[in-house]
């Protein structure tokens, strides 16, 4: 009995190993399917492993090129892993097959293949299309003023992007002046129907550079280039332009035309050209420049009209009264003789005469206030007929030295 037992036991273990090692066998030969399914699929052939927000279209003959000419046959399907998006091919025209919010439906070993795997199912004699995509963007330098476009295409692409964010530079549109200007836009487009946007329309970005070009010069040929860069109303036209681009007349057209639809615009800069801004900065600097000047010689003719201001006061409220006040000529004298040493007294028979300081070259010059200009004349006669018209008594005139004359004969 016991042995009986002992049998049985290691019958039942020679089965769980046995079982053992063939669920382990199952289980790699599974793995190595799988990683031969995605080898396949990295070459495009029989499987396919599409790229998030992007589609390919499937043909029955490979291509070698973009050239449509040389091989590829006609589309006969979209693979897409576009979140969110599900392509409606209820039309017998694949041209017609939009983009559409859902969420594809698969077959069961599509579903197991995708979600597991993240390849699908090309099927036989089935393959992946070559494509040339238009990519231009704007680039700017670091140092420098104005938009460049740069060529990013690819060629020979099998995944196009179903969202894209192209840039597109209008150069030079018309406008009322001769000034030239440049205007960037960014936007953000989907490609609502996949096959009408490559095999319809080649060049896409070509096709919207020109209707977003039309739209543009139907406003801006209204304006001086000066207004749109720098004028008052600078950035209502600049709201006028964007808002004509988000139109749902123009998205209708644009749509009508390539097969695409405008999410957003961005109207990223509006400038002059090269040649324009050098010269508008030359204006600029001269005009600077000139009012620099302008300020300067407001200054200066400010400056000398206090200074007039002043001696016209001094004279006003010192030498008048000082001519007036009985003995000035011995104060001035003694501040002449103080000064310098000598003086000399010219009278030509008035009853006041006119003191004159000799010079004295070993006498320490004194700080002579400058001479009354035609300015200052004006200033004080006008500061003294003003004050002879006052109700306050002033000063009366400075008395002239009587001329010499001959003596009234008895």
């Amino acid at each position: 009995m016991i042995i009986l037992d002992w049998i049985f036991i290691g019958l039942i273990v020679l089965g769980l190993i046995a079982s053992w090692t063939s669920t382990v066998t199952i289980i790699i030969a599974v793995l190595l399917v799988g990683v031969f399914l995605r080898w396949l699929a990295k070459k495009n052939s029989y499987f396919l492993s599409t790229p998030v927000n992007t589609f390919a279209l499937i043909t029955p003959i490979k291509s070698e090129s973009t050239d449509a000419t040389k091989g590829g046959g006609g589309v006969v399907g979209v693979l897409h892993a576009v979140p969110g998006r599900m392509i409606d091919r209820s039309s017998p025209d694949p041209m017609a097959w939009p983009f559409v919010l859902g969420v594809e439906t698969y077959s069961i070993l599509n579903f197991l293949l995708l979600h597991y795997l993240g390849i699908q199912f090309i099927g036989i004699f089935r393959y992946v299309r070559l494509n040339e995509i238009k990519d231009l963007r704007l680039h700017r330098e670091a140092n420098s003023n104005t938009y460049e476009v740069v060529d990013r295409s690819k060629l020979g692409t099998p995944f196009v992007f179903f969202s894209e964010n192209p840039s597109i530079l209008v150069k030079d549109p018309e406008t009322k002046g001769s000034l030239k200007i440049d205007l960037a836009f960014n936007l953000i487009v989907e490609r609502t129907l996949p096959l009408f946007s490559i095999v319809r329309v080649p060049d896409v970005h070509g096709q919207l550079t020109g209707m977003v070009r039309n739209a543009v010069i139907g406003i801006t040929c209204n304006y001086d280039a000066e207004k749109l860069v720098g004028g008052p109303n600078g950035q209502k036209i600049k709201d006028d332009i964007v808002a004509l681009l988000k139109s749902a007349a123009f998205i209708a057209r644009v749509f009508i035309a390539t097969g695409i639809t405008i999410i957003e615009v961005n109207l990223i800069d509006v400038a002059f050209d090269e040649p324009t801004r050098a010269l508008l900065e030359k204006k600029k600097r001269a005009e600077i420049e000139a009012a620099a000047r302008v300020i300067e010689a407001t200054g200066e003719r400010d400056a000398k009209l206090r200074r007039i201001e002043a001696d016209a006061r001094e004279v006003e409220a010192v030498i008048m009264r000082l001519a007036e006040t009985p003995g000035a000529a011995s104060i001035v004298s003694a501040y002449a003789y103080r000064d310098n040493k000598t003086v000399i007294t010219y009278a030509p028979g008035g009853e006041m005469g006119l003191i004159l300081p000799s010079s004295n070259p070993q006498a320490t010059p004194r700080q002579e206030t400058p001479s009354p200009t035609p300015a200052t004349t004006t200033a004080i006669a006008s500061t003294r007929q003003a004050a002879s018209t006052s109700a306050t008594p002033t000063l009366g005139p400075i008395s002239q030295p009587a001329k010499a004359g001959p003596t009234p004969k008895k």
